[in-house]
Formats: C-alpha cells, structure tokens, sequence
C-alpha cells in the first residue's frame, strides 16, 4: 500500500488501522480469486504466492490476475474513500516466477515459516522497482512470458510497458523487465 505514511500522518489512528485493515482484506479475497495464497502481511505490504494447483492459468498468470484485480478494487475504493474527504492510497506490486523453499526462519522466540530465495527476493526488488519508475505493478519476463503463452491471458498485458533489462539490486546480470503505470 503507497500513500500509508501520509494516512498515518493525516488521520486518527483507529481510521488509519481500518484502512489498513480494509486494504489487507481486499488484498487476501484479490489472491484468493486467483487461487493464491497470502502468506504474510508486513505493515502495509503482503507477500502472496501461487502455486501450480491445476487451476486454469499457470501461477505467474494467476499472480498477474490478482494484482490487476487488486488495482481495480483499490481504485473504486479510492472513489469512496476521497468523497469521505480521505487521502487515497496507491498499490505497488512486483512478481516474479520461480521456485520458492519455505524455510523456519527467526529465533526460537518468534519463529516464523515462510517462503524464502530469489524468486521471493526479485519480486520485492521488482516491488521497490516499480517504486522508482512510477508504476503501479513491475513483473519479470517471465511472468511477462507466461501470459503471452497463454491466449486468454496475453490480454493481462494491456497497458504494460518492457523496459530496458534492469539491474536488480543484489543479483549479477540483467533483468528484463516489464511496468503497468496505471492500474
């Protein structure tokens, strides 16, 4: 969630933490629908993951399914909220595909089991790249190439841009990278 800084800011805190609240719901039923799965929430931010269950689309397709819907459902909530004289918030999502290992990490007085490795690393990274391209959601070639495989998915891709392979902080080599500016 973009734009949670200045709701803290701005609003009392019980109206900041329904907000949030709100956002995390519409977040879980966005990836519920698309057959994910949220595993954590951090703040304002979740991290989701779609694993291949026979479902209709391919996990990367399904993750971009659900980060479109997410769009339009926080827009339409935006549209309400702003008439209630409320500061909007924005989204920022990045996916990438890949393998995950679901690991115990933490200490032994807050341990926690949560999916770990690059793909997880390169979709935050991807997260924090749509951050500085001014974009809503930042996906990876691969996910790009997953719905371009997919006839009934290829639509998905409306509205994204390729950028020139990226540098992703902490990774050798390029990463071709594709950014939605609008949800």
């Amino acid at each position: 969630m973009a734009g949670s800084t200045a709701l803290a800011e701005s609003a009392a805190s019980d109206v900041a933490v329904d907000r949030l609240r709100r956002f995390h719901r519409m977040t879980e039923q966005a990836v519920r629908a698309a057959g994910g799965r949220v595993e954590k929430y951090m703040g304002d931010g979740a991290m989701a993951v779609f694993a291949q269950a026979g479902g209709v689309h391919s996990p990367p397709v399904a993750a971009l399914t659900a980060a479109l819907r997410l769009c339009r459902q926080v827009e339409a909530w935006n549209v309400v909220e702003q008439k209630k004289g409320a500061v909007p918030v924005g989204i920022r999502i990045g996916i990438h595909a890949g393998p995950v290992t679901v690991a115990r990490l933490g200490g032994d007085d807050l341990p926690d089991v949560t999916p770990t490795g690059d793909t997880v690393n390169v979709a935050s990274r991807l997260e924090a790249l749509a951050k500085e391209e001014g974009a809503v959601i930042a996906i990876s070639d691969a996910v790009a190439a997953e719905a371009q495989g997919h006839p009934r998915a290829r639509r998905l891709l409306k509205g994204f841009q390729e950028l020139p392979p990226q540098q992703i902080r902490g990774r050798q080599g390029l990463l071709p990278v594709w950014v939605r500016r609008t949800g």
